[in-house]
């Protein structure tokens, strides 16, 4: 499940926040953005790849992945 609360303002460079709840329904691609990402883990564990390397991720790690 992924829910995407966007944010309205000319204060911030932030287009929105999201929560995804990762379980046996869900599925994710390689994919890019053209903005910057930040993924906090509120909880579990698991693995993030990218096109060179699978990182180990688990509560609490926060994970920045650069635009592109």
């Amino acid at each position: 499940m992924h829910n995407s609360f966007p944010l309205f303002s000319d204060q911030s460079n932030l287009l929105y926040i999201s929560e995804t709840i990762i379980d046996k329904e869900f599925y994710s691609s390689m994919h890019s953005h053209p903005n910057l990402e930040v993924l906090f883990f509120i909880d579990g564990e698991g693995f993030i790849r990218s096109s060179e390397e699978k990182i180990k991720v688990s509560k609490h790690d926060i994970v920045i992945i650069n635009a592109n």
